[in-house]
């Protein structure tokens, strides 16, 4: 059939203020609940809650500096390496010693704006293994489909931070809006035809696309169906 029904089969509540939740490919489901809550909530696939991961981080254990103390994040989006062994969750705005004020879609404010850390989490043991530093406010997350890099869009810094999954450093970030590939500009090498039921072509790259609102980057998306933009390396 050409139409089809959404039914639901269950509703989850209880402490969520989620901005994204997103499965795993075992089937855990993610809940991102910004800065309202904190939190992380996590889900096993018949609904039931396995745990909360709590934002709250020592940036010192990680080798970071100029952050003393506890600092909290505000999850708001999330990808998982292509294994689902791994899930990177982005981070709205960072709070506590050294942070500038709270970040905001504005991307205004007189003490301006602090750049925000991308959480690595192990999906087996649930627990914050890894920090990156990106841009500031951070939104939209994915993984390359070798698993190799992750990639983040920056609302305010008006990049894309390109993250080595191995070394957990930054290859990027690109402000001329350009797109960075082991620290090489990657080519728009070729056009493919609109898509029929896409006329204003908002289907994006097939490779990588980041989507802009007045030159912000918002959101990005990897392998996109039905794409009109095709990208190689």
């Amino acid at each position: 059939s050409a139409q089809s029904d959404l039914v639901r089969v269950q509703r989850i509540t209880g402490g969520l203020t989620p901005k994204s939740v997103v499965a795993s490919p075992s089937g855990l489901l993610f809940a991102q609940n910004m800065m309202y809550s904190h939190t992380a909530t996590v889900y096993s696939p018949d609904g039931a809650r396995v745990r909360t991961i709590d934002d709250a981080v020592d940036l010192s254990a990680h080798g970071v500096k100029g952050h003393p103390g506890t600092s909290k994040g505000a999850p708001v989006e999330m990808a998982f390496s292509p294994d689902g062994k791994r899930a990177y969750v982005s981070n709205y705005s960072m709070y506590g010693e050294g942070f500038a004020p709270e970040g905001k879609d504005a991307c205004t404010g007189p003490e301006g704006i602090s750049d925000s850390y991308v959480y690595k989490i192990d999906t087996a043991t649930l627990e914050i293994t890894d920090v990156v530093r990106v841009g500031a406010v951070p939104k939209y997350v994915a993984a390359t489909h070798d698993g190799s890099r992750v990639l983040v869009t920056n609302w305010c810094s008006m990049d894309l931070s390109v993250i080595d999954a191995t070394s957990g450093k930054v290859t990027g970030p690109d402000r001329s809006h350009r797109i960075w590939v082991n620290d090489t500009i990657a080519a728009i090498e070729d056009t493919a035809p609109l898509h029929e039921n896409d006329p204003i072509g908002q289907n994006g790259f097939f490779y990588l696309v980041g989507l802009t609102i007045a030159s912000y980057a918002t959101s990005i998306a990897i392998g996109a169906a039905g794409a009109t933009r095709r990208m190689r390396e």
